[in-house]
């Protein structure tokens, strides 16, 4: 499979492809990994900003990022490309890796940059896929899948759920056992002094996405004017709400022509970083290359530059 773009004016920009069994790749050592990403670290280094309030001079690499930390971000990619595999079934292929390469090709703000990190790996389209492309796609990947999982946040769902059933009044809120809070939407540049809770300004053009978002979190179909015909306030609780990292229930206290004011309640789930320390020592540091040959990508020209959205790869 290759692939040709164009950028604006149809100027050349990323000419990529993966070719597929014409290559047997040997799988890159750990220490081959620990030496590219030292490597990359150089870069992004060089690239740091030191403060000029600092009166010393810019320390080397190795005092700020010593090595047992780099050996630990080589290990952390390859154990967590082995969680998607053996937890969600989700094994990271050459196609997702030459895609991620693709993307960073095309989209970063920063080209000059991505191309001494490409040069920094020799300009091989293999090393930049398994310690360049690796690292940042089996991160998000493995969070994402991680996010919404019920074998690791059910048991919060169903606490939350249990109090919500037992007193689903507006005053029971207080007694769910989750953080309570209180939070005055108001349109306007200025915000008066709140009697109690927090204040948040809106500009005009984000007044009607916040209450587009408000009703979506009560479950009903929009949050009209005050002295309309929408429900009567209070209004609430709302079902349950999953995000990737809480469960949260969201009611209408008050609404005036220019407030709004809600309660929330918000069970936290437990957060990646600590469960990952936790698991991480039961996955294996090492992954199976696929008989795969990847062609190399060049980033755009700083004149053609967009945005720096590095899209997530689909699940699917």
């Amino acid at each position: 499979m290759s692939a040709l773009a164009f950028g604006a004016g149809g100027a050349f920009v990323v000419i990529a492809g993966l070719t597929t069994g014409s290559i047997l790749a040997r799988d890159l050592g750990f220490e081959q990994r620990v030496a590219a990403q030292r490597a990359v670290e150089e870069v992004y280094w060089r690239h740091r900003i030191w403060p000029k309030n600092n009166p010393g001079p810019k320390p080397p690499l190795e005092e700020i990022l010593p090595e047992q930390a780099i050996r630990r971000k080589v290990e952390d990619a390859l154990k967590e490309s082995a969680a998607l595999e053996r937890l969600w079934g989700r094994p990271i292929t050459a196609a997702q890796l030459h895609a991620e390469m693709e993307r960073m090709a095309r989209d970063t703000r920063r080209p000059g940059v991505l191309r001494e990190l490409f040069a920094a790996l020799g300009d091989d389209p293999r090393l930049i896929a398994e310690c360049l492309a690796r690292p940042i796609l089996a991160d998000r990947l493995a969070r994402s899948w991680y996010a919404r999982d019920e074998r690791f946040h059910g048991e919060m769902r169903r606490l939350a759920e249990e109090a919500m059933a037992l007193d689903p009044s507006l005053e029971g809120m207080r007694r769910w056992g989750g953080r309570y809070s209180e939070t005055t939407w108001r349109l306007g540049p200025v915000c008066p002094r709140s009697d109690g809770g927090t204040t948040v300004c809106l500009a005009a053009d984000e007044w009607p996405r916040t209450l587009e978002r408000l009703a979506g979190r009560l479950g009903v179909a929009r949050i009209a004017d005050a002295g309309s015909d929408a429900p009567p306030f209070p209004l609430g609780p709302g079902p349950l709400v999953e995000d990737e990292d809480s469960f949260s229930v969201t009611a209408v206290l008050s609404r005036t022509e220019d407030s709004v004011r809600t309660a929330t309640v918000v069970w936290p789930k437990e957060s990646f970083d600590t469960w990952w320390e936790r698991e991480r020592g039961a996955l294996p540091s090492e992954v199976a290359e696929e008989e795969q040959a990847y062609s190399a990508v060049t980033p755009l020209s700083p004149s053609s530059c967009v945005d720096d959205t590095w899209a997530p790869t689909n699940h699917d």
